[in-house]
């Protein structure tokens, strides 16, 4: 074995004992799914505070995680990202930004998840975690879909309920990613 895998290994260990993947997917997957549920508007915090706040609380398991095996990032700028997020979501949700911009006027409040989904992204690429980068393209796929096909909807029980693209993909997305979360959360539990 060269140095080179012998690196490699080490950085799989590490971000198993920290559980890296784990942690944003449950999380950002969890909070994705209630607010691809209800929509933007509505529940007890908004989502251009529940979001940024999904980040913060990746931040603080991590954290706690770092604290109680010795194992970390060191160097992560996580609440940095979490107000990148607040910040793009207040930009995407802003009433400034959808009056001047007429081509936007047209979307949903779904996009307001959009944020979260390059954050998770953002987050993988810079730990080089490939696993989160993946499922952000998932979340961000779901988001793009559930937009295109906002207009049509999946009926069931002989027609009388009918199940929107615009909620359904989006819900599919971030809950495949929670369930890879809870799944990658298990072999992180494993011992090495």
């Amino acid at each position: 074995m060269n140095q080179s895998d012998n690196l490699s290994a080490i950085r799989q260990r590490a971000r198993l004992d920290r559980h890296a993947t784990s942690y944003p997917l449950i999380v950002i997957g969890a909070a994705g799914f209630h607010y691809a549920s209800f929509r933007s508007s509505i529940g007890w915090l908004p989502v251009v505070y529940g979001m940024p706040l999904a980040f913060v609380v990746v931040w603080a398991l991590q954290w706690r995680t770092e604290r109680d095996r010795g194992v970390g990032s060191g160097y992560d700028r996580m609440l940095m990202l979490a107000f990148t997020v607040l910040l793009a979501t207040s930009f995407v949700m802003s009433e400034t930004w959808w009056a001047v911009t007429s081509v936007v006027a047209t979307l949903s409040e779904v996009w307001a998840l959009l944020p979260a989904g390059l954050g998770l992204a953002v987050l993988g690429w810079r730990q080089r975690n490939w696993a989160l980068v993946g499922w952000a393209g998932v979340i961000v796929a779901g988001l793009i879909a559930g937009e295109s096909a906002k207009d049509s909807s999946l009926m069931l029980r002989g027609g009388e309920f009918g199940a929107s693209y615009l909620v359904l993909l989006p819900q599919l997305a971030f809950a495949a990613a929670t369930c890879a979360g809870l799944l990658q959360f298990r072999r992180e539990g494993a011992p090495g």
